[in-house]
């Protein structure tokens, strides 16, 4: 947005440019749309949002957040039991984020994201391999520059709302040493002519 401001007596005017940022929202980790992999407990502690935080030991474990906006905030707790998490912003890896503390610390903002294009994206977590056995990563929660989503559903091309026109046959993908060794299997059509299309329903 453009604004424009002018002196009282109208000497002199200046032109300026601000961008307007959505709200900003705090999710507690229990919420529903916060997928999460591994073996993860509700764990209590008064500093805590919401009094508990997420936290795990499984190796490879992992929380993921979609959301609809420009930026996320990880709030997590710190501690002697804590290790470190990998983090990544759409499928990509930004960052690994060492959860260890001295004492306890509740509610801290560990890492933030850079400035997105507004629209769907994902955050997410995973314990990182070099953690040794009983180290934790914690979730409390996530401050978003925006609104937390539902994560995408996908659907199998076997799915009765796909409607395929024209003539499709099954395709399987397979590497040449399986190639040599499997049976054939239905898997994702595959178009044998022209001015082929599919569609939604």
């Amino acid at each position: 947005m453009t604004v424009q401001a002018t002196t009282p007596a109208e000497s002199a005017t200046t032109s300026f440019t601000y961008v307007v940022l959505p709200p900003v929202n705090l999710y507690d980790q229990i919420n529903g749309n916060i997928v999460k992999t591994g073996a993860w407990t509700d764990y209590a502690g008064a500093g805590s949002y919401g009094g508990s935080y997420g936290r795990t030991a499984t190796p490879g474990a992992s929380a993921t957040v979609w959301f609809n906006g420009s930026q996320i905030d990880w709030i997590a707790m710190e501690g002697i039991t804590t290790g470190k998490a990998d983090v990544y912003i759409d499928g990509v890896k930004l960052a690994t984020v060492n959860l260890a503390a001295s004492s306890p610390a509740y509610q801290q903002d560990v890492w933030s994201s850079p400035v997105l294009t507004p629209g769907l994206h994902s955050f997410k977590i995973v314990r990182s391999a070099g953690n040794v056995a009983n180290e934790f990563i914690t979730l409390d929660g996530v401050s978003i520059a925006g609104t937390i989503a539902a994560a995408p559903i996908r659907y199998q091309q076997t799915d009765t709302h796909i409607v395929y026109s024209g003539a499709w046959s099954p395709f399987v993908s397979r590497t040449p040493r399986e190639a040599a060794t499997a049976a054939p299997s239905a898997t994702a059509p595959r178009p044998q002519s022209p001015s082929l299309a599919h569609a939604w329903t």
